[in-house]
């Protein structure tokens, strides 16, 4: 899920979307429920994506190939596109980026769970604007460069930080997030 939903292609996306029924060779019917169904904003065609382990895609070869089958002719019938996505390809291949989409998820909604009336959290909070016009002049900045161009007390640097995090997570500011999120990493405004 944090693939999706940090996904900039991503526009929008559903689990568990539809039932397919399909019968296999011997007349017996069965339904599916693909895991996702993924729209994307560059005209990429809507895909219907189903998530499996390597080791259940050997151990259920047969069972699984009726239901892929169903599934494909569904798709080419609808103009969907069809993914088996593994977790070997989940865990390993966007490791990183999985890791720092968990990393970011902790700053994402944070202004959201506070109670705003009972906190000293302003509803708007200057220090996000200062952020971004800072980014503004310096159009590209390490996470650590752009804090210490607004201040030297390493107080105020940490907060500093959270907000960059929290803009990083909302995309406000952009950053490469298949590279290690660090406070050298580059950022920049959307």
């Amino acid at each position: 899920m944090y693939l999706l939903e940090y996904d900039a292609a991503v526009k929008n996306y559903l689990e568990q979307p539809l039932k397919i029924q399909y019968q296999d060779s011997t007349g017996k019917r069965f339904e599916h429920t693909p895991d996702f169904i993924i729209d994307y904003f560059d005209g990429t065609p809507t895909k219907l994506v189903e998530i499996k382990y390597q080791s259940t895609l050997k151990s259920q070869k047969k069972e699984l190939q009726e239901r892929v089958k169903a599934t494909r002719m569904f798709c080419q019938t609808h103009g969907l596109e069809f993914s088996i996505i593994t977790e070997s390809f989940i865990r390993e291949e966007k490791e990183t980026e999985l890791l720092n989409y968990k990393f970011l998820e902790r700053y994402r909604n944070f202004f959201e769970n506070i109670n705003k009336k009972e906190s000293a959290y302003p509803v708007f909070n200057t220090d996000v604007a200062i952020l971004r016009n800072k980014m503004k002049i310096l159009k590209t900045a390490t996470v650590q460069n752009l804090i210490s161009n607004i201040s030297e007390d390493k107080d105020k640097q940490a907060e500093l930080i959270f907000l960059t995090w929290f803009m990083v997570s909302n995309r406000f500011f952009i950053a490469d997030l298949s590279k290690k999120l660090t406070l050298n990493s580059m950022i920049c405004l959307r």
